[in-house]
């Protein structure tokens, strides 16, 4: 019994601990469009125990050969598990709206998507990141065609602070 509630009190402890405010900053790419050119990303999240925002900044040098950046906001939920002196898990969903902004097009055009995503954080503050975002993009206007949906996994890597 004694040792059901001391493992039981460093879970909680654990939890606990896990939830505080903290401010993100990662690098991310989306490997799966490497086909069509390198991609790069920055972003910044400010994770308040269960909700969160950020801001994400994207680069695509190339995409259908011509320059793609994106501006995204980002704002959702997200749970915290893990021993506070050890690695700790997050599961996040969330919301995604912001700007694409082609080169040598007029614009910006709209983003609105969602994120689901999860995070594996070391105790040094050091984290992975592995994110699902479906994005509805009206950028396809520049080629007269209706708003397409593009499915993205980014992969991140980042510190804690």
């Amino acid at each position: 019994m004694k040792r059901i509630l001391i493992v039981l009190l460093i879970l909680c402890a654990g939890v606990t601990k896990a939830q505080d405010n903290s401010h993100n900053l990662n690098i991310i790419t989306a490997p799966g469009a490497y086909n069509d050119g390198f991609n790069v990303g920055v972003q910044w999240d400010f994770q308040m125990g269960i909700p969160y925002i950020g801001v994400e900044l994207f680069h695509f040098a190339e995409l259908n050969d011509i320059t793609y950046n994106h501006v995204v906001l980002r704002a959702g939920v997200g749970y915290e598990i893990g021993n506070p002196v050890g690695v700790q898990w997050r599961g996040n969903i969330g919301f995604r709206g912001g700007r694409v902004f082609r080169t040598g097009h007029q614009g910006p055009f709209a983003l609105l998507g969602l994120e689901i995503g999860a995070q594996m954080t070391l105790p040094s503050g050091l984290y992975g990141k592995l994110v699902y975002g479906r994005d509805t993009k009206t950028d396809s206007a520049i080629w007269h065609e209706d708003d397409h949906t593009v499915d993205s996994v980014f992969i991140g890597i980042g510190v804690r602070m």
